[in-house]
């Protein structure tokens, strides 16, 4: 396995342990460009799926489960499995990896741009009553939060990287940091775990990639330390920019990188 990509997945499990979302997004835009998305994918899941439980267990009395079990699961769920589907039929080739270079640069951009006016992850009262009762609350977009929300499981269920649509979906709902991570990091185990059983049943899961996945784990332990030191002493916002930021640079190499392939 390539070196670089040890640093890269360090990287996305700081990310992760910050925020509770991007580890997979980092690993998938970077990564990409040093292995095949269906031999990437089915190393990393695995050892996120353990960051994901860490994170579960540890923060549970933060979990939001009426917003949980009754908006995102549903759809997020929903979408997954239309993206395992597309997953089945149309192996993540350079046509897909495009469109998915061209979708993060996007958010990305759209991330940076908006700045202070996206509410900052860790600003009080911490949980709206939309995320309290399950319902829509104050935002009075549910259209677009389930677009989005089915949007991100379709993506998860193609890339395993979904996490973007879903936080910006879910964001203004849950917006005290320790509630917006434990929440995602359920999300993530039960999204993991369906991605895991679809990989083995295609054989790209098996004794021989969890080995190499193994490999990863100093990776995990060093930035679940890190990433949790960051996320008890400093808001999430400079770093969630700083996360951005890096996506759009990783996007935008991978879409240029993919467009000379295919135009070649």
């Amino acid at each position: 396995m390539p070196i670089a990509l040890y640093a890269i997945v360090s990287l996305a499990f700081v990310a992760e342990a910050i925020t509770g979302f991007g580890g997979t997004v980092i690993t998938v835009t970077l990564g990409a460009q040093l292995l095949p998305l269906e031999q990437l994918l089915p190393l990393f899941v695995p050892v996120n799926f353990l960051l994901s439980l860490s994170i579960a267990v540890r923060d549970r009395g933060h979990i939001a489960w009426p917003f949980l079990l009754r908006r995102m699961l549903p759809w997020v769920g929903l979408g997954t499995l239309l993206g395992m589907g597309v997953y089945r039929l149309t192996p993540p080739g350079p046509w897909l990896l495009l469109a998915y270079a061209v979708l993060v640069a996007t958010l990305a951009a759209l991330e940076l741009w908006r700045g202070p006016r996206q509410p900052p992850l860790d600003r009080p009262p911490g949980l709206g009553s939309a995320a309290m009762d399950g319902g829509l609350g104050a935002v009075g977009h549910g259209s677009a939060q389930t677009v989005g929300l089915l949007s991100g499981g379709i993506v998860h269920g193609i890339y395993g990287s979904g996490g973007p649509l879903v936080v910006w979906a879910t964001s203004r709902q849950l917006t005290e940091k320790s509630i917006f991570r434990a929440t995602l990091a359920v999300l993530w185990l039960v999204l993991g775990a369906a991605l895991m059983v679809q990989f083995v049943s295609l054989g790209h899961l098996h004794t021989g990639t969890l080995a190499t996945s193994a490999t990863l784990l100093p990776c995990l332990l060093v930035g679940r330390l890190v990433g949790n030191r960051i996320h008890r002493q400093i808001a999430a916002e400079p770093f969630r920019k700083l996360v951005y930021g890096l996506l759009l640079a990783g996007a935008m190499s991978l879409l240029v990188r993919k467009s000379i392939e295919l135009l070649g």
